[in-house]
């Protein structure tokens, strides 16, 4: 059997949905991408695994019983569920010899990677544990990581490089949990040359752990797009402001901003300049400012001076997909941004970006 041809074909269409947000992937394109990975994944385990100084007496590639309290028919509409909480691994692991066959069923609400632990092991089964995975619950797009393990080709046949070699025992499992509390569990004894059972066919470790591993990756990108940059309370009860302590510190143009608002606190004895107290960049307004910042920094000051009354407070906020911010702030009545590493006067064009993010100039309406 060509594994190379199965690969590219037989996931071709339902992988060509975990690339989300990038248009410019085709399906096909999607499905040779994860087989070459999955297959770099297997290369890089092996020869890792040759270099462990534990090996275990085993056969290569001992395909595991995947289980849970499933039903194979389970059929959940998605869109009237109930909203399940993802609970947390099981402790101690499971033991992946244990797992009862599951079809893995669709309707899940979330999926999990997790340790897991293995009798059979001559070694004490407690220490056989994989800790290397990240266990962040999938909460989004479940069902389509699992529409892609389904699809995967048969693993009845060998790599190469893996039929000359002894394994060494590296148990995991994914737990997929469904809106009405129920979990379905597959896992394997290694994380490469081998196989976990799924709807009644062993499917291959590692191109499992690399699906996983993408729809992982899928969601924090989605999730970083929901970083939302927020301007700080007003100070008592005026509509000055003080900036929030960074929470990121390094250079300004090493930062990567995601999210950015424009903050004006109104100077109390003085007038309005601006028709809006903050407003949001938009990523083109976001872009913009941060270039002309980061381009244009400089360590010093270029107008020094000070402000003879409270003065107002301007503030740019950024901040990264980690959620990480950075605060640009004017309150020297210079019109000139400082951080903790640099300073910035605006140009026309960054003024503008700004005033326009405010609603305008009061001046000129």
């Amino acid at each position: 059997m060509n594994h190379d041809e199965n690969d590219a074909t037989d996931v071709r269409d339902l992988l060509g949905s975990a690339a989300t947000g990038v248009p410019t992937v085709t399906p096909a394109d999607r499905s040779r991408a994860v087989a070459a990975r999955g297959r770099a994944v297997r290369r890089r385990n092996v020869m890792a695994l040759v270099a462990a100084a534990v090996v275990a007496a085993v056969g290569v590639g001992v395909p595991v019983l995947a289980g849970g309290d499933d039903d194979a028919g389970r059929g959940v509409d998605v869109a009237t569920a109930p909203v399940a909480e993802p609970e947390p691994c099981p402790e101690p692991p499971a033991d992946v010899e244990a797992l009862e066959p599951t079809d893995l069923p669709t309707g899940a609400a979330w999926a999990r990677m997790c340790d897991g632990t293995w009798s059979g092991a001559q070694s004490d089964p407690s220490r056989v544990r994989i800790t290397a995975f990240d266990s962040t619950p999938i909460t989004t797009d479940v069902d389509a990581l699992l529409d892609a393990i389904r699809a995967l080709p048969t693993y009845d046949q060998l790599e190469p490089e893996c039929a000359t070699m002894l394994m060494a025992p590296t148990p995991w499992t994914l737990v997929v949990g469904y809106p009405d509390g129920t979990t379905a569990t597959i896992g394997s004894t290694v994380t490469a040359c081998g196989a976990a059972q799924v709807a009644g066919s062993p499917r291959s470790s590692a191109t499992i752990l690399e699906l996983v591993d993408d729809a992982a990756n899928d969601a924090e990108a989605e999730a970083a797009t929901d970083e939302v940059a927020t301007c700080p309370e007003p100070v008592n009860g005026l509509r000055t402001l003080e900036p929030q302590p960074d929470t990121y510190e390094g250079d300004l143009v090493d930062f990567r901003q995601t999210a950015a608002v424009v903050c004006y606190g109104i100077d109390p004895l003085g007038s309005r300049e601006y028709e809006s107290t903050q407003g949001a960049l938009r990523d083109e307004q976001r872009f913009s400012i941060f270039t002309e910042a980061a381009s244009g920094s400089t360590p010093e000051p270029r107008r020094p001076g000070g402000c003879i009354d409270s003065g107002p407070t301007r503030l740019i906020v950024l901040v990264d997909d980690e959620g990480r911010r950075l605060t640009l702030t004017d309150s020297s009545c210079t019109g000139e941004f400082t951080w903790a590493y640099g300073y910035w006067k605006p140009g026309p064009q960054a003024e503008q970006v700004i005033a326009d993010a405010l609603g305008g100039r009061v001046t000129q309406r």
